[in-house]
């Protein structure tokens, strides 16, 4: 059976297709933009959640006078260490004030 699979030999013939190499290099250009796309959302989603838990955080902590600033750089610290990186802001805050 594989000798007669063989004999055919559809890859090298249809690699050589003009319209096979478009075909390839149209998935491989939509393969990119995709991958692209999801890299994109799955940032724009690790900064929104990490406004909404410094925001979150400060409604909670009012009445404790703890205030963590929305900035830039409390923003990366969040987006980059998750929780601990809220708590760590927080701890933070005794020290530098």
């Amino acid at each position: 059976i594989l000798k007669g699979l063989n004999a055919f030999d559809i890859v090298d013939t249809v690699s050589g297709d003009n319209n096979f190499v478009k075909f390839q290099h149209g998935v491989l250009a939509i393969a990119i933009t995709l991958l692209g796309l999801f890299a994109i959302t799955r940032f724009v989603k690790k900064i929104v959640f990490s406004i909404l838990l410094i925001y979150g955080f400060d409604l909670i902590m009012q009445g404790f006078n703890i205030l963590i600033p929305i900035n830039y750089f409390n923003i990366l610290v969040i987006i980059m260490l998750g929780f601990p990186g809220l708590i760590a802001l927080a701890i933070s805050f005794f020290f530098f004030i």
